[in-house]
């Protein structure tokens, strides 16, 4: 556990892998992760059961546990549930993952204390890494292929959102806000000079990454941590500070105003063309009432992104009519939506705990990790968790649990009855990782020959990868459709092309009854049903999406379209109105589509 709890502390976030697995900003953090967690459920020896605040938290995390399982159980998609999704994994085996790695780290530390400046340590270092990962990506150095996908706009208000290794700048932010606070705990327990510097490293370089992340809730989270720790350290300004701070002013000035402040200043201008931060306000909304059809089991772990777009409010679509929202953007209607109420009061019982074990601890460490985890709720009111952010989070309250200064009392070992679920848990995991990395493996073979042009090969390796790819991992199946589509398009060899669309026609109807984003999975099968000229499919197909989204203006659109040339022209007009209603004047042919068929039904 000594080496084992910093690997992973310092890996998981980190962990890319371009080119050899196929989501490789996703799987290689969840491979690592959970087989991690296998190893950690294997060794549970111990809890931190002799102190009040520990065995309190190891109740919560027991029915944090408990929460969960039932929610899978009573889910809308238990499968995707159990599994998580592709793009971030953080279903019931991710979280359970997460929570068996912090009981591990809450036992091991409370009997080896010594051996905590080691992960604090790892967390700084792989954290600065991170950091300079990304400041370099807002200046233009990227070895990854995909720079465009964080660029943002034209021209003089074009912008960049570093997302460093976590994916996204929202999920980079949370993660480096951590790396801040901790690096803060670094120097304020460290006597070697090395170590000290390598805390200041850390807190500096994440602090300029956020900052050239543009990233409000980051930036916010940063604030609130900094207030915390201010609060917690009886700050006192004096005049070193006052010069200190004009200093600094002085200098991100002369940055923001330079040459190379141009994306920040871009970004700042974006800030005020979306005051409210874009969806988010109607998004919160419409996510707390869909809260209320399943208040006390939730709709199951990464539920969401399926059953949002059915209950989308015609308001949030007509300002973003063709926005896929794949989270709340909130980490408190994120477990109610996932759990239900009993899930949010322990997931707020865990956040109200991490506060009052640093307040009985009272030391420089827990402060400082205290202010790390303010920090990151105040960023997370924005955002959700992702496997690193969630890993951090129960690591820091884990972390605090054991520090608290009790009377000399042994660590509990757990009774034989709680071996058992710990060990047969841990082999489940092993399990799931291995699948997951078969599976991503294989997929991105199956990339890689689309691309070379091997069709028959990608064809049975893809079939290779659906044997082995978890439950609920239907959404590569669209992917996978989609890009058979695209090959079939510019393919100058007919047999082949032909093949492709078979295949892709196989791949889009298994993607309608499992994929993530039900409602792209039927437009697909209607597009390929409309390439078999089979209108009564088509429609069908149509209407299945309508009823997966009912608010998205394209199906609406595309089916009038449809319609019209079946010669159904009210139904047509009716459709066609809905769709230029739902779009709101975001793409001007919808609403001459519309027209166009007005028209037609007049002169008719």
């Amino acid at each position: 556990m000594g080496i084992l709890l910093p690997l992973v502390a310092a890996l998981v976030p980190l962990a890319l892998a371009p080119g050899l697995l196929f989501y490789f900003d996703v799987t290689p953090k969840a491979v690592l992760l959970v087989a991690a967690a296998a190893i950690c459920g294997a060794w549970l020896r111990e809890v931190p059961w002799a102190s009040r605040h520990g065995r309190i938290w190891t109740l919560l995390v027991a029915a944090q546990a408990v929460s969960l399982v039932v929610s899978t159980a009573l889910s809308a998609h238990p499968a995707m549930s159990v599994s998580g999704s592709n793009w971030r994994r953080f279903g019931l085996l991710g979280q359970l993952g997460v929570l068996l790695v912090a009981l591990a780290a809450a036992g091991y530390y409370r009997r080896r204390p010594e051996r905590l400046p080691l992960l604090l340590r790892s967390v700084a270092s792989a954290g600065a890494l991170a950091a300079l990962y990304s400041i370099a990506q807002y200046f233009g150095w990227d070895p990854l292929p995909a720079a465009s996908a964080y660029h943002a706009g034209e021209g003089e208000f074009r912008i960049v959102r570093p997302p460093s290794t976590l994916g996204h700048a929202s999920y980079a932010g949370a993660y480096l806000v951590f790396v801040v606070f901790f690096g803060v705990a670094v120097v304020r327990t460290e006597t070697l000079r090395l170590w000290k510097a390598l805390g200041y490293a850390a807190a500096v370089l994440a602090s300029a990454a956020i900052l050239l992340s543009g990233t409000r809730a980051a930036l916010v989270g940063l604030a609130a941590g900094a207030l915390y720790l201010a609060w917690r350290g009886g700050f006192r300004l004096t005049r070193t500070r006052i010069v200190a701070a004009l200093v600094l002013a002085a200098a991100l000035a002369g940055f923001y105003f330079s040459p190379a402040g141009a994306r920040l200043r871009a970004r700042v201008f974006w800030w005020f063309d979306e005051p409210a931060g874009g969806a988010r306000l109607l998004l919160w909304r419409d996510s707390a009432r869909m809260a209320g059809e399943r208040w006390l089991t939730g709709f199951g772990p990464e539920s969401f992104a399926t059953e949002f777009p059915r209950r989308q409010s015609r308001e949030l679509a007509q300002q973003f009519p063709d926005f896929y929202h794949e989270s709340p953007h909130n980490v408190f209607l994120d477990a109610l939506l996932s759990q239900g109420v009993p899930g949010l009061l322990v997931f707020a019982g865990l956040c109200a705990l991490g506060f009052a074990a640093a307040r009985a601890c009272a030391t420089p460490f827990a402060d400082a990790t205290a202010a790390g985890l303010a920090a990151a709720l105040a960023s997370l009111q924005f955002s959700v968790f992702v496997l690193p952010t969630a890993l951090y989070f129960h690591l820091a309250v884990a972390l605090m649990v054991s520090r608290i200064p009790e009377p000399p009392a042994p660590v509990a070992r757990p009774r034989p009855w709680l071996r058992v679920p710990a060990l047969a848990l841990a082999a489940i995991l092993a399990v799931f990782a291995a699948r997951l990395l078969m599976a991503d493996l294989l997929l991105a073979r199956v990339d890689h020959r689309l691309k070379a042009g091997e069709v028959e090969e990608a064809i049975r390796t893809y079939q290779s990868a659906r044997s082995w790819q978890p439950p609920g991992g239907g959404g590569s199946d669209l992917w996978y459709s989609r890009s058979l589509a695209r090959f079939a398009q510019t393919s100058k060899n007919l047999l082949r092309g032909a093949h492709a669309l078979q295949e892709g026609f196989q791949a889009a109807q298994h993607a309608a009854g499992s994929a993530e984003d039900r409602h792209n999975a039927w437009y697909n099968l209607a597009a390929y049903h409309a390439l078999h000229n089979d209108f009564p499919a088509t429609e069908r197909s149509l209407r299945a999406a309508i009823d997966s989204a009912p608010r998205w203006f394209k199906p609406h659109w595309t089916l009038a379209q449809a319609l019209q040339l079946a010669g159904r022209l009210p139904e047509a007009e009716r459709e066609a109105a809905l769709a230029a209603a739902l779009n709101n004047g975001k793409n001007p042919e919808v609403a001459r589509t519309w027209e166009e068929i007005r028209r037609a039904a007049r002169d008719r």
